[in-house]
Order: structure tokens, then C-alpha cells, then sequence
């Protein structure tokens, strides 16, 4: 699993630190204003379940808007997305970098 990482780790060591992506606020901020209802910017920020939701919301919309039943999860996504973009907006950055950013990753490979 840890392959293309094994040579660095320390011999007898139960756990190591890998660096891991830091996310960009703005660009956070910025899919979320123009790609929110499709969930892009919840899968930026590694939130799976999140943008899995308004993914699936979105396309249950747009194939069921020719019923006029679709506007109704259409406008709960665009909903979501905007608060979800004034979330980031007014976040301040220490709480963006504590809550989506981990430079250092823990792995236990004594498992």
C-alpha cells in the first residue's frame, strides 16, 4: 500500500510522516461560485460524501426537469452551493488551513 514510500521509512519505525497537498483557499472559493452545484469544490477539499450529494442532487435535477419535479433538487443544490461559497468567503484562513489542510499525514504501518 506504502510501497513508493518505503525506502524513506526509518528502520524498527512503527509510524512516519508523509507531507501531503495543501488546498488553496481561493480555489476553494472560486468552484464553489462557479462549479458548486456539481460538488467540485467539496471533492477539492476532500469532502467525498459532500460533493457525492450534490453531484447526484444536480443530475437527479437536470434528468427529471422536463416533469418540472427536477427545479426542486436544481434549487436545493444552487442553494447549498451559495452558502456553502459564503462559508468559505467569510471563513477566516487559520480556520480554512486547521479544517481542510493537514500538511503532514500520520501513517501507522505496524498494522
Amino acid at each position: 500500500m506504502y510501497s513508493d514510500v518505503v525506502g524513506s521509512i526509518p528502520a524498527g519505525a512503527s509510524k512516519f510522516i508523509i507531507q501531503t497537498e495543501m488546498k488553496q483557499r481561493i480555489i476553494a472559493i472560486l468552484l464553489a461560485l462557479f462549479l458548486g452545484t456539481l460538488g467540485v469544490h467539496a471533492f477539492y477539499l476532500n469532502d467525498k460524501k459532500h460533493g457525492q450529494t450534490l453531484l447526484i442532487l444536480t443530475l437527479v435535477g437536470w434528468f427529471t426537469s422536463f416533469l418540472l419535479i427536477g427545479f426542486i433538487p436544481l434549487v436545493v443544490t444552487a442553494v447549498w452551493a451559495f452558502v456553502d461559497f459564503v462559508k468559505l468567503c467569510l471563513m477566516s484562513d487559520r480556520e480554512f488551513e486547521r479544517k481542510y489542510t493537514c500538511p503532514e499525514e500520520i501513517i501507522d504501518i505496524s498494522e
